[in-house]
């Protein structure tokens, strides 16, 4: 089974050729699922010079969003990303969380309204929009796969 290792800045300290030569010294993993802060300038510069990488080595990219993030430089981080589809020659996938209210059905009206603006405001040849579930904790209600599915049965252009 081929999986992909999920980075952050912790491992902004090794830099992109070394943690694509880690990467490709392992038989298991074909790629990366990114997750930078859009706001600091030195994790985008690090993107730019990882995606280098992944394209010289034949590896994957995804990107994991931040669903806080405002709508406006959401979209802007988004609209930056098309041009790695350009560069890999695929689309990328960029997946988020659902958003997290105190009530499920505001969370899941919330979410499809975010997430159905993204898709209509860019290029879904250039990016995939999967919506990743996870388990409610303490303080956050989130929704589960039983509540997203339904939202990605009635979007073509939305993944799980």
């Amino acid at each position: 089974m081929k999986s992909l290792i999920s980075i952050n800045n912790k491992f902004m300290s090794i830099s992109p050729k070394r943690l694509v030569e880690l990467i490709c010294n392992t038989k298991y993993t074909k790629g990366v699922e990114a997750f930078i802060d859009y706001e600091d300038e030195e994790e985008r510069k690090y993107l730019d010079d990882l995606i280098f990488e992944l394209k010289r080595n034949n590896l994957i990219l995804q990107i994991h969003g931040n669903v806080e993030l405002d709508f406006s430089k959401q979209l802007d981080y988004i609209k930056s990303i098309e041009k790695y589809s350009d560069t890999l020659g695929y689309p990328i996938i960029f997946t988020l969380h659902t958003i997290f209210d105190e009530d499920k059905e505001v969370s899941l009206k919330k979410t499809l309204e975010y997430i159905s603006e993204l898709i209509n405001q860019t290029d879904n040849n250039k990016i995939i929009y999967c919506l990743e579930n996870l388990n409610s904790t303490r303080e956050i209600i989130r929704l589960g796969k039983e509540l997203i599915r339904p939202m990605v049965l009635n979007d073509e252009k939305l993944y799980f």
